[in-house]
């Protein structure tokens, strides 16, 4: 018995929408990880107690921790920056909340398109959960691959480039942002972003590859009974 063409091309068209369903909520799955790493290093306050003492920041400047509480808080939304900068620094920290801002955006945008595509899925197909977490953690360690043959003074120059085109990001090494977070805070950053985000991919392979069938079919049925 022969099948219309009809259902051949159905048939089709449903396999190529699980794929691109499949892609696009590995890439946005990946990138809500990689925001959601560097908003943890961010904000987060025994890390810059660490690299403070670790480059000898107590030693230069009294009270660090003090103005770096006030900077983080600006950043949070509060109106005024400590009053140990220069107006060029505020009008750069000004640009770096409003990067911020738009990354706050970008992570909640991100999370409504994992949702939506996440219910597809699941509406789709429910074996394609577990290759989901798997393509997302391979995909999300991966990603990072080329930046390692990058210097990562090119990699900071082009960063500030791109995000900062208004050119107010460079700075004296007598003022007070240059002194608080030197060139080594950064650089220690972004490891430390990299190796948070390596952490969650790690994770999301664990999640992939041990995911009992049971899990996803519940999700599936539910999903299905409230449709």
């Amino acid at each position: 018995m022969f099948l219309p063409k009809k259902v051949y091309k159905l048939d089709y068209i449903c396999f190529f929408m699980k794929k691109i369903i499949l892609l696009l909520l590995v890439i946005s799955l990946t990138l809500s990880l990689y925001v959601t790493s560097v908003k943890s290093v961010v904000f987060d306050e025994s890390f810059y107690e660490k690299e403070f003492e670790k480059n000898n920041v107590y030693e230069n400047v009294e009270d660090a921790d003090e103005i770096n509480r006030g900077l983080l808080l600006f950043l949070k939304g509060e109106d005024k920056l400590p009053n140990v900068f220069t107006k060029k620094e505020m009008m750069h920290m000004v640009d770096v909340r409003d990067l911020i801002n738009l990354l706050d955006f970008v992570f909640i945008l991100l999370c409504l398109i994992n949702i939506v595509l996440l219910c597809f899925l699941l509406f789709y197909s429910k074996d394609l959960v577990r290759k989901l977490f798997i393509f997302s953690g391979f995909f999300g360690i991966v990603l990072p691959i080329p930046l390692f043959f990058l210097k990562f003074s090119n990699l900071f120059l082009k960063f500030h480039l791109i995000f900062f085109p208004q050119g107010n990001w460079s700075f004296d090494y007598s003022t007070m942002l240059i002194k608080l977070y030197s060139n080594q805070f950064f650089y220690d950053s972004l490891v430390k972003i990299g190796l948070n985000s390596f952490i969650f991919c790690l994770l999301f392979l664990l999640i992939g590859f041990s995911c009992q069938k049971k899990v996803v079919t519940k999700l599936y049925s539910l999903l299905h009974k409230s449709l």
